[in-house]
């Protein structure tokens, strides 16, 4: 459907791309059945008035194909009410997933999502209700002649405004509504950044990008972008069009190599080589792909993993019969054929197993591993670039800190790059261990530790 529209724009994202859908000035009466007449409920379908009247409505038939998707699929819209009073103070109220029933259901407010603002949840009391006449003069709105009388919830097509948690307020000091304004736009314009510009000449540009990790607009099964630049484009015929459009909302995407877990939000990689000198090589393998060893919190995380093969994770057995760094669900079972309990008083590693078991082994033994992004930090561990480390107050040799690390569920750090060692640098300054901090790490070329002295911009080397 196309229609026209006046639109909200603005140089800031957060303040533009808002469609003006209803306003009402208080005092008209241009909603009122009686005005309307018995073509009234059509009239609301269809839109009334022009929106330098004092009353003005897009229309019921506008606002759910706004609210809908080229599939037909649900939109989620979000709802800005603006309320001013006749002393000038404006109030406002708004709702992030709002969805409205087809002419079938006589446009049924379905959902209204989380609401947000100075006005007061008045309009929660409407959820659930088809629009409809609310009896006598008074106009269509989602409520029923019950809720009017009772002046409960919210009626924007009376000449009265009401909007409860102003209206009928003791403590607002005498509210009287001047107008109210409704503006709806997507709701996933809250998850896109975008940079609008107000000119629409041939050559102007508008920047966006996703809002989140792994957010990215496009089909599932086309080409996907986490941000991108449109340009305005003149024909030959001088006609305008944009050189392309993303296709919107932002949606999760797992990078190549990896798939999302049915539970979705989180994305697996389960690896068909093996780290070949065992939990360790499985950790910079991970890290190479921007993730981390696995973290399982449900069987069903498993469910692309290949079936009876085991994957170095992020769990490590210890000696006193607990797991590092995190807790394994309960759900994960042992084999009794299998090993299930340390052999040599050692730490050794947990391997997860689909269909959701596990075993114990070796951490130097070869095997497939599984990677996780978003990356997780356990408890006291710190995310920097995409690797999550641990800073503890040491004093003992290199081997003293190897043994250290394998007890929290890691190793010595690794830094592959100056960035990495400036991120740890960074870290280690901000640790509060109650002394200067010193952290051992294993550098490409040689084991040395660094040392960071009483200057924070200096980060020395020691042999």
């Amino acid at each position: 459907m196309c229609f026209q529209a006046l639109c909200h724009l603005s140089e800031e994202p957060a303040d533009s791309g808002w469609t003006l859908a209803f306003k009402q000035t208080a005092g008209s009466d241009k909603f009122h059945n009686n005005v309307l007449g018995s073509t009234a409920y059509t009239m609301h379908e269809n839109g009334i008035y022009d929106v330098d009247s004092p009353s003005y409505s897009i229309g019921l038939k506008k606002l759910v194909a706004m609210n809908r998707n080229e599939d037909g699929s649900r939109r989620p819209l979000t709802f800005l009410f603006i309320i001013r009073s006749t002393d000038g103070t404006k109030y406002h109220a708004s709702y992030n997933g709002v969805n409205i029933g087809d002419a079938s259901t006589r446009y049924e407010l379905e959902e209204i999502g989380e609401y947000h603002g100075t006005a007061g949840d008045s309009f929660q009391k409407n959820l659930g209700n088809t629009f409809q006449h609310y009896g006598g003069a008074g106009g269509h709105f989602w409520a029923p002649p019950a809720q009017f009388d009772a002046r409960q919830g919210v009626y924007l097509t009376f000449s009265i405004i009401l909007w409860e948690t102003l209206t009928n307020c003791p403590s607002c000091g005498g509210f009287t509504p001047d107008w109210v304004k409704l503006y709806v736009r997507p709701k996933s314009w809250d998850e896109v950044a975008v940079d609008m510009p107000i000119s629409r000449a041939p050559g102007t540009n508008i920047t966006y990008s996703c809002v989140g990790d792994m957010m990215m607009e496009g089909s599932a099964d086309g080409q996907r972008t986490a941000a991108g630049v449109m340009q305005c484009l003149e024909a030959s015929d001088g006609s305008l069009a944009w050189d392309w459009i993303p296709t919107l909302p932002c949606t999760f995407a797992c990078p190549d190599g990896f798939t999302e877990a049915p539970r979705g939000g989180v994305c697996y990689h389960f690896s068909t080589d093996v780290a070949e000198f065992g939990f360790a090589s499985a950790l910079v393998r991970c890290n190479e792909m921007g993730a981390t060893l696995a973290k399982f919190d449900q069987i069903t995380d498993l469910d692309n993993a290949a079936a009876d093969q085991c994957y170095y994770s992020t769990y490590i057995k210890r000696t006193d019969d607990s797991t590092q760094p995190w807790r394994l669900n309960s759900q994960f079972t042992c084999d009794p054929s299998e090993r299930c309990q340390l052999w040599d008083n050692k730490n050794q590693c947990i391997m997860i197993c689909n269909p959701g078991k596990f075993r114990v082994e070796d951490c130097a033994t070869p095997s497939p591993y599984a990677c996780v992004i978003p990356a997780l930090c356990p408890p006291y561990w710190d995310l920097a670039g995409d690797m999550c480390y641990r800073f503890q107050p040491f004093g003992g040799s290199y081997l003293d800190a190897v043994h250290v690390c394998h007890n929290n569920g890691g190793g010595l750090a690794v830094p592959k790059n100056p960035k990495a060692l400036f991120d740890i640098g960074e870290l280690a300054k901000s640790n509060e261990t109650g002394r200067p901090p010193s952290v051992s790490v294993d550098t490409p070329k040689t084991s040395r530790r660094v040392i960071l002295e009483d200057n924070p911009m200096e980060i020395h080397l020691q042999a």
